[in-house]
């Protein structure tokens, strides 16, 4: 009977060994998010950006092929004048970056007809707000 348990611990054992040498290390798995390059990027993208001050900005960005834009935006609620730019922007890697003439620049995103709006780091707005931040090509 001693002999049995014996060989028994010894056996889980053994396989205990092998399963953690298995998931111990593993070399990490870094997994490529490939990037579709936009080519047809031109259009018009509209959508309701946050806005601090009201319920919201309602925002239309059309890009045109020689890499020009107009951005109108304009507070869903408030009787205010709306506000619209024109300029030059730039693409790479998906994202337009328009610089304006103060030194400030503002990112998006071009995505599957979709123009997502980025922070100052370049970084998409994560979680449930997410969806409101997001310009959508007409």
């Amino acid at each position: 009977m001693r002999l049995f348990v014996i060989i028994s611990i010894s056996l889980l054992l053994a396989q205990g060994c092998k399963w953690f040498q298995e998931s111990e290390f593993k070399a990490p798995v870094e997994l490529e998010r490939e990037v579709k390059i936009i080519e047809n990027f031109e259009g018009d993208y509209y959508g309701i950006l946050p806005s601090t001050a009201g319920a919201g900005i309602r925002t239309t960005l059309i890009l045109r092929k020689d890499s020009t834009y107009t951005l109108n935006m304009d507070y869903t609620d408030i009787k205010s004048k709306g506000v619209s730019e024109r300029g030059r922007f730039t693409l790479s890697n998906n994202i337009v970056t328009i610089s304006y003439s103060t030194g400030n620049k503002r990112f998006f995103l071009l995505e599957d007809g979709k123009a997502h709006s980025l922070d100052k780091n370049k970084n998409r707005v994560e979680g449930i707000y997410s969806v409101y931040y997001t310009l959508i090509k007409q």
